[in-house]
């Protein structure tokens, strides 16, 4: 958990890099050995970046009280009905708005019928 604590939040460390370095010797029987010998050490300072995603999960996790990613939806019966007296005045409203329709359709078709040139003209 420290660990995880710790990632999510960044944190600085030390790194630490030997330099080597080949160093050639005679043996006991005349050929040539070589040995590594450690010839310095480099210390470095560095930060390890914050991880978002790993807070976010830690704080979802072990502090569900404070921290939620749900979204609660309430339906309450009093919407409900609201809806339902909503539908049945569009319906309403459809009703007469295509009864307006139909009787103007009705008119114009009637008064293009009794203007219509090709049928009053004798060919």
């Amino acid at each position: 958990m420290v660990a995880a604590v710790k990632a999510a939040i960044g944190y600085d460390y030390e790194e630490i890099e030997e330099k080597i370095s080949r160093v050639p010797r005679n043996g006991t029987d005349g050929q040539i050995l070589i040995t590594e010998v450690v010839t310095g050490v480099i210390k470095r300072k560095k930060h390890a970046k914050k991880s978002d995603a790993l807070l976010k999960f830690l704080l979802l996790n072990r502090l569900p009280e404070y921290f939620s990613d749900t979204k609660k939806v309430e339906i309450s019966k009093k919407v409900i009905e609201i809806k339902s007296n909503s539908a049945d005045e569009i319906r309403l409203f459809a009703g007469k708005l295509l009864d307006i329709i139909e009787v103007d359709f009705v008119e114009t078709e009637n008064e293009t019928d009794s203007t219509n040139p090709r049928e009053n003209s004798s060919c």
